[in-house]
This record gives C-alpha cells, sequence and structure tokens, in this order.
C-alpha cells in the first residue's frame, strides 16, 4: 500500500504542543509514525517543523489539525500557516464527537492528539486562515469592553448592597463611585476606539 498524506495532530494548551504524527494509505489505514511535546512558543514552533520535516520523508501532502483553544493556537497556526502548511482548526465539540465515534472514552492531551491526526487523516477538512489584523484588534477591544461592563455590574451591585445596609460605609461608597466612574470612562475610551 502507498501513502496518501501525512496528519499532523496537536493538542494545544498555554505551555506545551502534544503533537502525533500519522500517516494515511491507500487503503484508509491511518498509522502512528511519531509523537512528541514542545513547548508552546516560538522555539518550539522551530522545534517541531524540524522534527516534522525529519519525520516526513516521501514527499506527500501534510495536513495538520488542532483544536480551537481560546488564543493558545493562534500564533502556532500562523506560524506553521506562514511555513506553507495546510493548517485547520476545529471546534472542541467536533473534535470530541469525532473521536467518540471512534471509541474513544478516556480524554488525554496524547490520545486528543492521536484524535485529531486520524481526524485529519480521514477528513477533507477547512483549510485555516489568519485573521486580519484589523479583526484581531476589534477582538480584543470588545472582549476588554465586555470584561470592563462585568466589573462595572460588579461595583453597581455592591454599591447597590451598601446602598441598603442598616450602617452603609462612607469611605466604600466613595470608592466605589470612584471605581464606577473610571470604568465608565473607560468604557467611553474602548467605544470609540472600537468605531
Amino acid at each position: 500500500m502507498s501513502l496518501l498524506k501525512y496528519s499532523l495532530g496537536i493538542d494545544v494548551d498555554s505551555q506545551k504542543l502534544k503533537c502525533c504524527l500519522g500517516s494515511i494509505d491507500t487503503v484508509q489505514v491511518h498509522k502512528v509514525l511519531a509523537s512528541r511535546t514542545f513547548e508552546n512558543g516560538l522555539q518550539g514552533f522551530k522545534e517541531l517543523v524540524l522534527w516534522l520535516k525529519k519525520h516526513c520523508k516521501e514527499k506527500l501532502p501534510v495536513v495538520i489539525t488542532m483544536e480551537v483553544t481560546g488564543v493558545y493556537h493562534e500564533q502556532l497556526a500562523n506560524y506553521l500557516h506562514e511555513e506553507g502548511y495546510v493548517v485547520s482548526v476545529v471546534l472542541a465539540n467536533r473534535a470530541k464527537k469525532y473521536m467518540e465515534s471512534l471509541g474513544f472514552k478516556s480524554k488525554t492531551d496524547k490520545i486528543d492528539a492521536r484524535g485529531l491526526s486520524r481526524m485529519g487523516a480521514e477528513q477533507s477538512l477547512e483549510r485555516w486562515r489568519p485573521i486580519r489584523e484589523e479583526i484581531l484588534a476589534l477582538r480584543s477591544l470588545t472582549r476588554h469592553r465586555q470584561a470592563l461592563t462585568e466589573a462595572l455590574t460588579v461595583f453597581s451591585n455592591q454599591q447597590h448592597a451598601q446602598d441598603h445596609m442598616r450602617l452603609p460605609s462612607k469611605e466604600v461608597l466613595a470608592s466605589q463611585a470612584k471605581m464606577m466612574k473610571t470604568i465608565k470612562a473607560q468604557i467611553a475610551a474602548v467605544d470609540q476606539k472600537i468605531k
């Protein structure tokens, strides 16, 4: 049987990249070739690419599959894309359902990486494209605005509770009012940047 493609599954967290490299052949058999853990940072990305080149000896397509992990996968996905690799980033629930359909019952980083490798080998997944810088900036601003709004709600609730105490603290009320004023000014500034 001849090989069709290599498939790298990567389980990403804030510190580590758990990688499983597999291949699939013409009778659709997925075979694990190697696995290794790298640091989630530029040096780890470089080591990963060297390791990948070492193990992918035949001139075949290489597909890379990882899950959406908040923001922890973004730098890696961008780096691999710039290196010319086909990268797919799948939603965690999609990967989970796929692995359940294969009979994977337990969940570890190693099992996740292996399942993602097999998923990339067996399926034709949508290719990931980098998000434009303007969109990334807008996302950061809107997330910051949401955090500010949540903080404002916390202070507002605390102030409401103080207002209804038998002996409210004037110092606490003054501090809360000052914090709320500052947060409202920050929200207004962020709104301008978003516009």
